[in-house]
């Protein structure tokens, strides 16, 4: 899992990321909240993105389905 993570865009392109966004998976968990303890200087870019995410979806409310849209319309937004 490991990446450079140094913008905004890498968090969002992240599908690790997204699912830790989404409570899929509690390994992504322990693993971003490491991230962050290891990395406090690339906080703000964690946090906005969390933002992002967030406010792009009701996470209780997203199908498999949903959040494979939601991964590729962010990969087409940013170019990937």
């Amino acid at each position: 899992m490991e990446m450079n993570h140094s913008e905004l865009k890498d968090f969002l392109c992240d599908d690790a990321f997204i699912r830790y966004v989404l409570g899929a998976s509690e390994g992504d968990a322990a693993y971003w909240e490491r991230f962050l303890i290891d990395n406090p200087q690339r906080r703000a870019a964690f946090m906005q993105a969390l933002q992002i995410l967030v406010g792009l979806c009701d996470r209780e409310s997203l199908s498999a389905p949903d959040v494979e849209m939601l991964k590729q319309r962010i990969h087409a937004t940013l170019g990937k």
